[in-house]
């Protein structure tokens, strides 16, 4: 019933000609930078978006000169655009152990869950198209609320 809902959605977008998103513009790799500590090493997050509909997931960890050190997490799924609306549909997902290690050294080394999950945000780019804002709402729990995320392109 899901694939048939994502379906019914790709449809209707891709039928609309008032897309205020240009997929041209949203088509590659962004990345939230979630920040690096004093030893020098940080958690990145990137979403990749394909010109077929497809969207990849990245949390993993990296030193500031760009050496990647381990993963966390990898998501992969379908989206689709619809105005200003980005719907993402995820339906398989990788996670590492958090309760034994911190990050594995291998996207192969995570784990299949069946913690699928879809969303809908509102995106904004800036004038240059080199930064895009993922706007979420608003939150009824506000201890886990994210309001908004800023990604950068990566060239």
């Amino acid at each position: 019933m899901r694939n048939l809902f994502v379906v019914l959605i790709m449809v209707l977008v891709s039928c609309s000609n008032e897309s205020e998103i240009d997929r041209a513009d949203l088509v590659g790799l962004w990345a939230f930078d979630g920040g690096f500590s004093i030893s020098g090493s940080g958690q990145l997050i990137t979403y990749e978006f394909g010109t077929d509909n497809s969207l990849e997931i990245l949390a993993f960890y990296q030193t500031t000169d760009g050496e990647v050190l381990g993963f966390r997490s990898r998501s992969t799924g379908i989206y689709a655009v619809s105005g200003n609306d980005l719907y993402m549909d995820v339906t398989r997902v990788y996670q590492n152990d958090d309760t034994q290690v911190d990050f594995v050294e291998t996207i192969e080394e995570l784990t299949l869950t069946d913690q699928g999950w879809d969303q809908t945000v509102e995106v904004s780019f800036n004038e240059t198209r080199s930064s895009m804002t993922f706007d979420y709402g608003p939150c009824e729990d506000t201890f886990s609320c994210i309001g908004t995320q800023t990604f950068a392109r990566v060239e």
